[in-house]
């Protein structure tokens, strides 16, 4: 029998927390030991969120011995969260890290200035993180110690345009990606026009002159022109047309 692997959760009550907590419940190897939420600390998964039949409770934060037990940890957090809470346990921890969030999907600090506004602190973690798209970096993903999950945008376009040029088919040197999301794809900020009274039967465009998801698809393939419109729409779900 194997064993299994127990897993810490940093920032388990947002979106990507949450939709993490119900794959890893389903996983016949995983198991969840601590799931922070600063909201939500003291309470059960399960009251939280009904749909989720998990017993544990949110705690708000993990110590380091507590930390040193679980065997991956992952990192639920925005933009810039990421790298300054791995800065605090980097160097007591030694178990695999995988970043669900955005803050080691570039390799080159100069970009990570360009696309996310801040100098990244934890500038010589970048180069060991694998990009985990496992359609393209499967054997990369296998003995890799450091992940980073792909975002959602870049994911969607960079599986329509593996492909067509891994086949010698098309040589593109501009691209053009129409790209609609959910609003789930925000988080759960709440602005005006994530409302429902806003958004349903309703569209809007956003971040029209550069959305940050293509420094992504920059590093994973070399296009020199990208034209990105990205879009927001009541579903949850994700389309991606390119040309």
């Amino acid at each position: 029998m194997e064993s299994k692997v127990e897993i810490a959760i940093v920032g388990g009550s947002g979106l990507t927390g949450t939709e993490l907590i119900k794959v890893l419940l389903n996983h016949r190897y995983a198991e969840l030991e601590y799931i922070t939420s600063r909201t939500y600390k003291g309470r059960k998964v399960s009251d939280i969120y009904p749909g989720i039949n998990c017993s544990l409770e949110f705690v708000e934060n993990i110590d380091n011995h507590q930390l040193k037990k679980a065997d991956v940890l992952f990192l639920c957090l925005s933009p810039h969260d990421s790298m300054k809470y791995l800065k605090t346990v980097i160097g007591d921890y030694r178990g695999m890290v995988i970043d669900v969030g955005s803050d080691f999907r570039l390799k080159d600090t100069g970009d990570y200035k360009i696309w996310y506004g801040e100098e990244h602190l934890l500038s010589q973690l970048l180069s060991r993180f694998v990009y985990g798209l496992p359609e393209v970096h499967r054997e990369d993903i296998k003995g890799a110690k450091y992940i980073a999950n792909p975002g959602c945008y870049p994911t969607s376009v960079l599986l329509g345009l593996y492909p067509l040029l891994d086949s010698g088919l098309a040589d593109i040197d501009s691209l053009v990606i129409d790209s609609k999301s959910g609003v789930s794809g925000a988080g759960r900020k709440l602005k005006e026009p994530y409302l429902f009274i806003s958004l349903n039967e309703n569209f809007y465009a956003y971040s029209a002159t550069g959305h940050r998801h293509i420094g992504e698809i920059r590093l994973e393939r070399i296009v020199p022109s990208i034209t990105s419109m990205p879009g927001s729409f009541p579903i949850f779900a994700i389309s991606s047309s390119i040309r």
